[in-house]
């Protein structure tokens, strides 16, 4: 499936929170602010957030950088904040942006740079992306999920010649996909897909969310 069921209400939750740190962070001493989404291996939630948000930077796996490079990302921030061209830092990471640079470890690196005159501030969203009330998107993708699994249980024909299908989301219509041959699709270990189609969306984050690039 292109988008499992709850990831919008999840995406929604998570902007509506960044959107009140943002205001936070407009009035105080804490400029950098660190966001940390869930979303395991999956960069989904982090970048979405981060184009929908403005936000300034985004960590997640698929696009790995380097200590050396977030010291340079927390230096040429340092100098638009002291400059005045930049009234704030917010930075998206995915929980499982990097088992080898945690968020404390980049938290370290911008208080290093900072120098205490920036406030560097850490917030994990946590279980909080999971409440809220369900989107509309949501809310419709459930009642025609539902209606496709029970027209294929009473008109088998429909799903075609296969005996055991799971129903996803592919582009704007739902399809019957056969569990055979799923595992050429899908990393059951880590429960991502293989080929992960938001990443061609990745370098229209770049241009738009970011205001510092190397």
């Amino acid at each position: 499936t292109c988008m499992s069921l709850g990831v919008d209400t999840a995406l929604n939750e998570i902007c509506r929170q960044v959107d009140n740190i943002s205001q936070n962070a407009m009035g105080c001493k804490n400029k950098v602010m660190i966001i940390e989404t869930m979303g395991s291996r999956s960069g989904f939630l982090a970048t979405m957030t981060a184009l929908s948000t403005g936000s300034q930077y985004v960590l997640i796996r698929q696009r790995k950088k380097s200590e050396k490079d977030l010291y340079e990302l927390a230096m040429e921030t340092k100098q638009r904040l002291d400059s005045g061209n930049l009234e704030k830092f917010l930075m998206i990471r995915s929980e499982g942006a990097s088992e080898e640079i945690p968020a404390q470890m980049v938290k370290r690196i911008f208080d290093k740079v900072m120098n205490l005159k920036y406030g560097v501030r850490i917030t994990n969203l946590g279980y909080s992306q999971l409440g809220g009330h369900p989107s509309c998107f949501d809310r419709q993708m459930g009642i025609r999920m539902g209606v496709r699994a029970f027209e294929g249980i009473v008109n088998p024909a429909k799903m075609g010649k296969r005996d055991c299908c799971v129903i996803g989301l592919r582009g704007s219509g739902l399809r019957y996909v056969p569990v055979q041959g799923l595992e050429n699709k899908v990393c059951f270990q880590h429960g991502i897909p293989l080929r992960m189609w938001w990443l061609d969306l990745y370098p229209l984050v770049e241009a738009m969310t970011s205001e510092l690039t190397f």
